[in-house]
């Protein structure tokens, strides 16, 4: 799974920055500023999931960063549970565990 490449340090300062650069660039929404101004270079893998989390579908991102694999996806509903509550660790240890 593509996701597992990602540094959690490096993605969450990107997704912090991601409304200030929009504000500063006086767009309405963050979508419009990824669509139109921000293009990350292969090399940065957290640049391109943001841009991917406002700019795709779900199930393109699913397939992009998690893997075609229906049994991936029913993994999804504890990586997002374990995201949402704060538990980061746990988040990589669940997605290891079942990849």
């Amino acid at each position: 799974m593509k996701i597992l490449e990602l540094d959690e340090k490096k993605l969450g300062q990107q997704l912090l920055a991601a409304p200030l650069t929009s504000h500063q660039a006086n767009h309405k929404w963050i979508k419009s500023t990824m669509q139109d101004y921000i293009l990350p270079s292969e090399e940065n893998l957290e640049g391109q999931f943001v841009h991917d989390l406002y700019t795709k579908d779900t199930q393109s991102i699913i397939d992009k960063w998690y893997g075609k694999d229906l049994h991936q996806q029913a993994v999804m509903v504890e990586v997002f549970f374990l995201w949402i509550t704060g538990a980061m660790e746990g988040l990589f240890f669940c997605l290891n565990k079942f990849s």
